[in-house]
């Protein structure tokens, strides 16, 4: 089950990786980092990336979700 889960990381990690480098999907690794991981709050990621509104943050976020989503479970997921 722990080889599973690594793997499973690992898997996930290249997923952001190969996103984040795609010129479409500018901040898209960083937002969801800081959103889910470190758990930062809206204004101080808008503040990181350089966004001024907290409602840009959310639909950045939102973007991002559906490109994870796409790229790891298939696009039936949305």
């Amino acid at each position: 089950m722990k080889k599973q889960t690594e793997e499973r990381i690992q898997e996930i990690d290249q997923v952001l990786d190969d996103k984040d480098k795609n010129p479409e999907c500018d901040f898209f690794k960083d937002v969801l980092a800081m959103w889910y991981v470190e758990k930062l709050s809206k204004d101080m990621i808008a503040d990181e990336i350089g966004y001024s509104s907290r409602k840009s943050i959310y639909l950045l976020r939102n973007r991002a979700i559906n490109k994870f989503s796409i790229m790891v479970f298939g696009i039936q997921t949305i």
